[in-house]
């Protein structure tokens, strides 16, 4: 274990990457009721840090203590955010991560790295009835902890929920503002035509039509993905998108399936590194070294990816229009199972 003065370097350090030094200042002058001068003391180390103030700059700048005892260079942390035991899991899933981004976007150059393996959650947001199907497949699969039948499925009367609506509005309109760099794989909607079969195959749609539905909800999503690759912005996903003033979109795909469901979020203030574990849950660190690391291999999977946003416009209309005949092909299947 650190002796006093390392903990106290090493808090400072911390402190040092997620706030402005003029900021910093201010803050701890008011936490701990001394002068400019004093503050500086212990910067430098000149006065040590009593276990009040310890306590006190930890639980006020949220410091994970393990960062601050950790002492191996190939030791980092992870923080599991927690599993909802009761109340409304969709809730208690997406509120979290509406706040995270929400804080994102709050500092300066905000930034998101998003490697995708399956179907991007963010982008379901634009239909609603799609991003209910994509949470009633996690509902029932990754969140359901009980043996008990899996109930029928009826979209319409879900897409009634006010706070879902919400939460879907909010979380995609911030993240169509942030500048983005993102990596999918070739068939990275294949996932859900899968999905919308199985639960066609298991008659769990209370009306099966609703199905195509969410299919037609696909198909349009692709679409909008289309335009706002041609544009090289997310103004589709914001409020108003007549404004365009949508976040950079720079989007390549990968199918070399060498790398996992990452995303990394950065501006001048803070970065994090979340990692899936179980689409869609996930684990969070803002552990320099595993955040460095991470950016380091995820900067090898961006290079070793086909730049779609950078293709000419022929060559996008090619990639996107061999996207358009699978989705083709899986609405067959799907009518097929509906009739």
């Amino acid at each position: 274990m650190a002796d006093q003065p390392s903990l106290q370097t090493r808090l400072f350090e911390l402190l040092k990457k997620q706030s402005p030094s003029g900021k910093l200042i201010s803050e701890l002058i008011t936490l701990l009721g001394v002068s400019r001068a004093s503050v500086y003391k212990r910067i430098k180390g000149e006065i040590q840090l009593n276990t009040s103030e310890l306590e006190l700059m930890i639980e006020h700048f949220d410091i994970n203590p393990s960062l601050l005892f950790s002492s191996k260079k190939n030791q980092v942390t992870m923080i599991i955010p927690e599993k909802a035991k009761e109340g409304d899991p969709i809730v208690h899933f997406l509120s979290p991560i509406r706040d995270q981004i929400k804080l994102l976007a709050s500092q300066p150059n905000p930034q998101i790295t998003f490697l995708a393996v399956s179907f991007p959650v963010f982008y379901s947001f634009l239909y609603p009835e799609l991003a209910l199907f994509k949470f009633y497949v996690y509902r029932n699969s990754v969140w359901r902890t009980e043996d008990a039948k899996i109930p029928p499925l009826a979209i319409a009367s879900l897409a009634r929920n006010q706070e879902y609506l919400n939460l879907f509005a909010e979380i995609r309109n911030i993240y169509g503002h942030i500048n983005s760099t993102e990596v999918w794989t070739g068939n990275f909607f294949q996932s859900t035509i899968d999905e919308l079969k199985f639960y066609l195959e298991c008659e769990l749609f209370i009306d099966p039509k609703e199905a195509l539905v969410v299919m037609s909800q696909l198909e349009k999503t692709i679409e909008n993905i289309s335009t706002m690759v041609k544009a090289g912005n997310k103004s589709n996903m914001c409020r108003n998108p007549e404004l365009n003033e949508g976040g950079k979109l720079d989007l390549y795909y990968n199918d070399s399936g060498h790398f996992g469901s990452t995303t990394i979020t950065e501006s001048d203030i803070s970065q994090l590194v979340y990692l899936t574990y179980d689409q869609p849950n996930y684990l969070i660190s803002n552990d320099p070294i595993l955040i460095e690391d991470t950016k380091s291999w995820t900067n090898k999977v961006v290079k070793k990816s086909s730049p779609i946003s950078k293709l000419s416009m022929l060559e996008q209309v090619k990639y996107f229009n061999s996207i358009r005949e699978k989705l083709s092909w899986g609405r067959e299947t799907l009518e097929r199972l509906v009739q």
